[in-house]
Parts: structure tokens; C-alpha cells; sequence
């Protein structure tokens, strides 16, 4: 199955654009999509994991601007590049 990560907690706004995607995606890539609720730092947790991932094409993420524009600016270790 593919993950789609969603770095914010389940059943806000950015949860529930995830599972809405998740159920769209699933019947055109004709595999399963699996909505896996990162949560943390303002999203820089979630961001991390699918910036971390193995670039295999199984994981997705839903990220805001904040998480990756914003952020760097603001923490001065962060957690990738």
C-alpha cells in the first residue's frame, strides 16, 4: 500500500483533505492508500518522515507551506534540507 502522510492531527482540516485524496487515489492508481497521521512541530515532523523516506514512490505527504518555507527560517536545526 502507499502512505499518505498527513503531519496534523485526525480530524482537522488537513486529515480530512488527506482521506478524501486517499479515497480518490486509490481507484486510479488501483492500489491501496493508507492516510498515516504524523504529528508534530508544526508539521516538520510529518515533512521529515516523507523527506526521510526511501524514494521508492510508496510514500506521499500533504504538507503545508509553513512546514517547509517558514520553518528553516525559524529553526535552527532543521531537520532536513
Amino acid at each position: 500500500p502507499l502512505r499518505l502522510i498527513a503531519p496534523f492531527p485526525p480530524g482537522g482540516a488537513v486529515d480530512s483533505l488527506a482521506r478524501l485524496l486517499a479515497d480518490r487515489l486509490s481507484p486510479v492508481l488501483e492500489q491501496t492508500v493508507v492516510v498515516e497521521n504524523r504529528v508534530g512541530a508544526g508539521g516538520v515532523v510529518g515533512a521529515d518522515t516523507v523527506a526521510k523516506s526511501a524514494p521508492d514512490g510508496t510514500v506521499m505527504g500533504i504538507v503545508g507551506a509553513a512546514s517547509i518555507l517558514a520553518a528553516p527560517l525559524l529553526q535552527p536545526s532543521f531537520p532536513f534540507d
